[in-house]
Order: structure tokens, then sequence, then C-alpha cells
């Protein structure tokens, strides 16, 4: 009996000075899992968004030389756009959305497809604007002029203000302002004069359904 209870302390005296007659064993990191009630929670974010929207249009137009070649009409400087969108909430803070506009000009009709990032704070926010715009003649703007398409690259920036109605459905108003160069030249004998639209400004009021 003596010798087991010696046996005994000799092994807890090995133990606690750090023999070797057990080894030691490292403690293992477990990661967590997300639990499946977790997931799903994740997977009910509302983060995307579809927006319909209407704008007041004022464009920067200028002719030049404008009294030498006569056209068929004075160029439009504003207009109604018509727009939709696709978004998504990459955080409370930051968005991003895809956007098509389309502006009738009674002569012509402009579209314009263009991405924003956008920074939100107590719902206002303010966004980087760029994309492409196309402006096509419906009517020449003089009896020799071939009907044509221009392509630019535009860009911009943006304000605005968003207000939640309920947890799918948020209304905005915005302003916009976009640069671009669509110039379309006349040329009448050897006399040339240009068409030239240079700046969009949108005054928008819109709505947002999160799913």
């Amino acid at each position: 009996m003596k010798r087991v209870i010696g046996n005994t302390i000799l092994l807890s005296s090995l133990l606690l000075a750090g023999g070797d007659l057990v080894p030691i064993v490292e403690p293992i990191e477990v990661e967590e899992i997300e639990s499946p009630v977790q997931v799903v929670e994740i997977l009910k974010t509302k983060n995307w968004f579809l927006g319909l929207n209407g704008s007041y249009i004022s464009l920067d137009v200028s002719q030049d030389p404008s009294n030498l070649i006569t056209t068929n009409f004075i160029p439009e400087y504003e207009g109604i756009s018509y727009g939709v969108e696709l978004g998504f909430n990459y955080s409370d803070a930051l968005f991003y959305t895809l956007n098509y506009d389309y502006l009738d000009l009674d002569q012509a009709f402009m579209q314009n497809i263009t991405a924003s990032v956008n920074y939100k704070i107590n719902g206002f926010y303010a966004g980087l604007v760029a994309g492409i715009s196309s402006l096509e003649w419906d009517e020449a703007p003089t009896a020799t002029y071939d009907d044509e398409t221009s392509e630019e690259f535009i860009y911009g920036v943006k304000l605005g203000y968003e207000y939640q109605m309920s947890d799918d459905l948020t209304v905005y108003t915005q302003y916009q302002f976009l640069q671009t160069e669509h110039l379309t030249e006349i040329i009448s004998g050897a006399i040339t004069s240009n068409i030239l639209y240079e700046s969009i400004n949108h005054t928008t009021i819109g709505i947002r359904y999160q799913f």
C-alpha cells in the first residue's frame, strides 16, 4: 500500500515538475461555424433594390457658328427623362447603382447607361457617375444632313436624399450633373457648323423597392 502511494506521489511530482512521462498537448483552436439560422438571416437581408424615376433635364447646347447655316429647328435645351436602376447596398454607408435613362428631345433622343458609387449618411448621399451616352437624331438638322448616332463617354457627380417609407420602399430626390460631348457637324458647301451637347443637368424624383 505504501509503495502504491509512493509511486503516486512520485508521478504527481514529475508532472508538476515538467516531467516527460506525460506529453503536453497544445490546445486546438476550433473555428466557429455559422448555424443554419445565421445563414438564413444573412440571406434574408435586403441588400438589392430596383428603382423607377423621372427627371427634368436641362442641357448645355451650342451651335457654332450659329448664323452661317440655317437649321430646320432650334436644338432643344430641356426635356423629361425616364429611368430605371438596379442597386446594391454594400453597407449602411455605401451603395452602388446601374442606371438606364431615356430622354426625348423631339428632334433627337438620348440614352444614357451609367454606373455609380455612392456614400450615404443620415439619408443624404453623394456619388460619382460614369458610363456611355448616345444621341440619335429623329429629324435631320438640315435637308442635306444624314442622320447618325453619336456615342460618347459620360461622367459626373450627384447629390441626393432618400426617405425610408417602409422596410421595402424608399422615395428619393437627387441632382445629377453629367459631362459629355455630343458633336454634330453640319456641312453646307464650304461652310461647316457644329451643334454641341456638352452637359446634362438632372433633377430627379424616384422610388426604390428593396428585395
